[in-house]
């Protein structure tokens, strides 16, 4: 029964890793949208940036 035990933690360690992989691609894509997002909604606003409003990091906003 030990090699039983043994393939049932190797499974579900497999199934936790993939779950994590998948986590962090699903965070990388929110980063990509949101940068996106900004560049397409501020780009190199020069009024922003001279009034001194900056936005969160991409990564900041996706981790919310």
């Amino acid at each position: 029964m030990v090699l039983t035990a043994e393939y049932q933690h190797s499974c579900q360690q497999e199934a936790l890793r993939k779950a994590e992989e998948e986590r962090h691609h699903h965070f990388e894509q929110l980063i990509r949208e949101e940068a996106e997002y900004q560049r397409r909604e501020y780009g190199n606003d020069v009024i922003r940036m001279l009034q001194g409003i900056t936005s969160a990091s991409p990564r900041f906003i996706a981790q919310c």
